[in-house]
């Protein structure tokens, strides 16, 4: 419930704006890290939304090959991650 309806803090006294990258210790005030690490998580997400484009494109038919390996993902997952739980 507090996710959808914040914590009532009062929040009329906040600007949005691009001074907010100058004020209060201005850009990345923790330095890059924090960039390079989100960085990272961005490339790896774009690197599988391409390989599902790139799977379509050089596919002979896209159309019945696509699905059928979209529908074997959760087989997949549940073979290889939930089953070896039980194996360990």
């Amino acid at each position: 419930g507090l996710m959808f309806y914040g914590f009532h803090v009062d929040h009329s006294n906040v600007v949005p704006g691009l001074q907010n990258l100058w004020i209060y210790d201005g850009f990345m005030p923790h330095g890059i890290a924090g960039l390079v690490a989100c960085l990272s998580v961005v490339v790896f997400a774009f690197g599988g939304i391409e390989i599902i484009g790139l799977t379509a494109g050089e596919s002979q038919d896209p159309k019945t090959t696509l699905p059928k390996a979209i529908n074997a993902v959760p087989v997949r997952i549940l073979l290889f991650y939930v089953l070896t739980i039980f194996v360990l």
